[in-house]
């Protein structure tokens, strides 16, 4: 509070010497001149303020004719006061008026009223001015509480989905019942390890993790790619491939996004044409990460109910912590979908 009047108090001073530059020339500064020009613009800084304020409190509740008297009111008062100074208080005082000495009453309340209007037009300025940084900052305020309401329904829907299983129930009962699949089948085994390790990972990211590494999310992938095999006895047509994958360990991006897009393949798509396989293309730099999946569509399934509801979570986390910095295209052809997605990290 102190500094913001400290500052007005520079300005005023500072203007107050730009507009009577040439009376210091001509060797007018002195105390009385000083004690003068302070006389001359207290009631006009006072109005300036006034006018500001009354504008801040009435101009929400649109009560314009009151603006109109109380600005009516001011001038009259402010003609008064000019009328005062140089008819009473100046010849008081013994303080020479170089302002307004010449003129008439006629003349000096034209000129008053001009002046007035003059600074109310600056006040208007002003009020104006503090208006928009406030819309600005209550703007910015909203869309921080929008970005983090969503935040938190994204984060409570994970925690939701993570409590539909209690943890160490499944795993030690996977770890039962791998221990006896060995000694069954070894593909049965590798097969529960494998799930384990999914499942381990699902349950174990943080709901309030906003980053994992793309190692972990690529390693989860692979793992999905390899239970489907084993489901579909390795008839399945996949490619995987990864270029800058040393980097993937150091770079981070939120947590079981890419999933969403391979589910969707997995879900809808032909994976049994060795012409067109299931396409995974993911390159990693220091600056940028890209991910692009294309798959065929199935045209023997049955018709299904489609939400869509991973693919709209996915878009939505991208868009609030990425922003401008990310682009995800999907193209949904008539025997094709393909996704594209590019993050700046």
């Amino acid at each position: 509070m102190k500094k913001r009047i400290g500052f007005h108090v520079v300005c005023w001073i500072a203007f107050l010497i730009y507009i009577h530059f040439l009376y210091f020339l001509e060797g007018y500064l002195d105390s009385k001149f000083i004690w003068r020009t302070i006389l001359n613009y207290l009631p006009i800084i006072t109005f300036f303020y006034l006018n500001a304020y009354i504008l801040r409190i009435l101009i929400p509740q649109r009560r314009f004719l009151v603006i109109i008297s109380i600005t009516a009111t001011m001038l009259l008062i402010y003609v008064a006061i000019r009328y005062f100074y140089k008819f009473y208080l100046f010849d008081v005082l013994g303080i020479p008026d170089i302002f307004f000495d010449r003129l008439e009453p006629k003349k000096l309340y034209i000129e008053s009223i001009w002046l007035f209007f003059n600074y109310l037009i600056y006040s208007y300025c002003y009020w104006f001015f503090l208006h928009s940084i406030s819309l600005q900052k209550e703007r910015a305020k909203l869309q921080k509480d929008v970005f983090l309401q969503e935040k938190a329904r994204i984060s409570a829907e994970l925690a939701f989905l993570q409590a539909q299983i209690n943890p160490h129930f499944l795993f030690n009962t996977l770890n039962f019942i791998y221990s006896e699949a060995v000694m069954v089948s070894d593909k049965l085994a590798k097969s529960l390890m494998t799930l384990s390790e999914m499942m381990r990972y699902v349950t174990t990211v943080s709901s309030t993790q906003q980053h994992t590494p793309i190692e972990s999310e690529l390693k989860h992938i692979e793992n999905f790619i390899q239970i489907q095999q084993m489901r579909f006895h390795n008839a399945l047509n996949i490619s995987m491939i990864t270029e800058g994958r040393s980097l993937a360990t150091y770079t981070s991006i939120p947590p079981l996004i890419l999933i969403s897009f391979v589910d969707n393949a997995f879900k809808y798509g032909d994976l049994y044409d060795d012409k067109y396989p299931l396409s995974i293309e993911t390159t990693i730099t220091e600056t940028s990460f890209n991910f692009k999946i294309f798959n065929k569509k199935a045209n023997n399934l049955p018709p299904m109910p489609s939400t869509k509801t991973g693919l709209t979570n996915a878009k939505q986390r991208l868009a609030l912590m990425y922003k401008e910095r990310h682009s995800l295209k999907i193209l949904d052809n008539e025997d094709s979908f393909t996704v594209e997605l590019f993050i700046e990290v």
